[in-house]
């Protein structure tokens, strides 16, 4: 008697597409190609997860909203995902900004999650600021 969840997987559809798709009694929708942590993302909104890493890090320095982040943030990341990061975005490079950031949920979801919806939203720029001010201050 539970009533099941339906997340629409498509490589087909456009963002578009997503209210006639969601008519059809789909509860969420994602779009190929997507990244292994979206898809556990969209299980834990869904289903109630919180999942547990086996090499989980304690975050020393929070989020302020999952909206915002600060240099000190980023700045807290391995710098070889740091150095990654920062040159798949000065090479625009989506697939490989994706990627390194999918590295960077395997550290911190939520950081993770912010640096998506910067490259979601094509703020390329504002990203770049934000690794840019980090690495200007390493090297100071």
């Amino acid at each position: 008697g539970r009533r099941s969840t339906v997340v629409a997987l498509t490589a087909s559809a456009m963002i578009e597409e997503r209210e006639p798709i969601m008519a059809a009694g789909c509860d969420d929708f994602l779009l190929k190609p997507f990244q292994e942590y979206e898809i556990f993302e969209i299980m834990a909104k869904h289903l109630g997860l919180k999942y547990v890493y086996a090499a989980e890090s304690a975050r020393e320095i929070p989020l302020e909203s999952e909206t915002e982040l600060r240099p000190e943030q980023l700045a807290a990341l391995p710098e070889d995902l740091q150095m990654a990061l920062h040159n798949a975005v000065l090479g625009l490079d989506t697939v490989q900004t994706l990627e390194v950031i999918s590295r960077i949920a395997q550290q911190d979801a939520a950081i993770a999650n912010v640096l998506k919806s910067f490259v979601d939203k094509l703020e390329y720029e504002n990203l770049l600021n934000l690794l840019e001010q980090i690495s200007s201050e390493r090297r100071a």
